[in-house]
């Protein structure tokens, strides 16, 4: 399982523009994610999941 800085930093790298809130660990389809919640500029919300196990990108919600 990848750490809770991995996640973060991954997503900073995708999404540089953006305000992390905060990293925590959950279930997404019964698998490991880390939820990244950032802030945009525009003052939403965008949801980043990260497969907690690969470290690979699974699934972002934007505009919140």
């Amino acid at each position: 399982i990848i750490s809770e800085q991995d996640a973060s930093d991954i997503a900073t790298n995708e999404l540089s523009a953006m305000k992390i809130i905060q990293t925590r660990l959950g279930l997404l389809d019964n698998k490991p994610i880390w939820e990244v919640t950032l802030k945009n500029e525009n003052n939403t919300l965008t949801y980043y999941y990260i497969d907690a196990s690969t470290g690979q990108w699974v699934k972002t919600i934007s505009n919140i």
